[in-house]
């Protein structure tokens, strides 16, 4: 299977490669397009809500909708 963006984050926090696997994930996301400066601040983006975000578009998961609830009764 080829991924557009190179890597995929799962859920357990192991990664799977495409064609790209030989770019270091260390120093930048393709999925994102943003690169890191160091190795911590690319695990807190792995772990963070826009790269989630976006693998969940990649993988064509619905995203979650915010529903106003009225309170007022």
């Amino acid at each position: 299977m080829t991924v557009p963006g190179g890597f995929l984050t799962v859920p357990d926090g192991s990664w799977w490669g495409g064609e790209e696997a030989d770019v270091d994930r260390n120093k930048c996301c393709t999925l994102c397009n943003m690169s890191f400066t160091s190795a911590v601040v690319a695990q807190s983006h792995y772990q963070g809500k826009i790269h989630a975000k976006r693998l969940k578009l990649l993988l064509g998961e619905p995203p979650a909708l915010r529903t106003k609830v009225d309170t007022r009764l």
